[in-house]
């Protein structure tokens, strides 16, 4: 699929954005008999058939494919025929993200200190060189693999293991369950509005939320007025 690009020139710097190009849409000749179909699901707002028959109304809810307006036109006194639709069919439609925030954030911070504890492999056997239990509460283990060789090319069948433990301590952040709900609706009304085509139609926008024991779970909803008819051969 192509890609279209910009050139933005600032000062000596060249800077080039790529972005993907939304699928080629289908296109059908005008002459041709077509039926106008939702493309998106939603109660139906505006209605007008410049050609064809609308075979929705003002407040009738549609799923994508149903037919809005029919490429048939029935004269007084001729025979229904088929026709290229023409018009324009708008409606309410919802969009919605939910998201959990925590009420209580835990999180472990490096202390800086380490311990090293070493094991002997020998085939399929291991040989600790320590005891199993560590002076950490908290820590994060590496471990570092190295082979024995004699020389260049001839390795023996032993290989020692480094064990680094690396305390962490626990943190606790307690947040508000106002903060919590403002945290979330901020990240949820970015999300969103990347995926409305017209934000300058929005037409209403609801916050629920559900509180658990330990988090809020936040649900934001957009209602917008879009055109959700394309052309569709049978």
């Amino acid at each position: 699929m192509w890609h279209g690009f910009g050139i933005d020139i600032k000062g000596t710097n060249v800077i080039v954005k790529i972005v993907k190009a939304k699928e080629q849409p289908e296109i059908i000749n005008n002459t041709d008999y077509c039926d106008i179909v939702a493309k998106k699901a939603g109660i139906i707002s505006n209605i007008i058939a410049q050609n064809g028959t609308a075979v929705v109304n003002i407040g009738d809810s549609v799923n994508i494919g149903d037919v809005l307006i029919q490429g048939i036109m029935e004269g007084k006194y001729t025979e229904p025929r088929k026709v290229h639709s023409l018009g324009i069919v708008e409606a309410e439609i919802v969009y919605g993200k939910t998201k959990e925030i925590k009420l209580v954030d835990e999180e472990y911070k490096k202390t800086g200190r380490k311990e090293n504890k070493y094991e002997i492999n020998y085939k399929d056997k291991k040989l600790k060189l320590y005891k199993n239990l560590s002076k950490f509460e908290h820590f994060k283990t590496e471990s570092n693999h190295q082979n024995i060789r004699l020389f260049k090319n001839f390795f023996l069948p032993i290989s020692i293991t480094k064990i680094t433990n690396i305390e962490e301590i626990k943190k606790t952040k307690n947040i508000s369950l106002e903060e919590a709900i403002n945290i979330a609706v901020e990240e949820l009304t970015i999300e969103l509005e990347d995926e409305i085509p017209s934000k300058e139609r929005i037409i209403d926008k609801k916050v629920s939320t559900v509180e658990q024991e330990k988090s809020v779970i936040v649900t934001l909803n957009y209602k917008v007025i879009e055109e959700i008819g394309e052309n569709k051969t049978n």
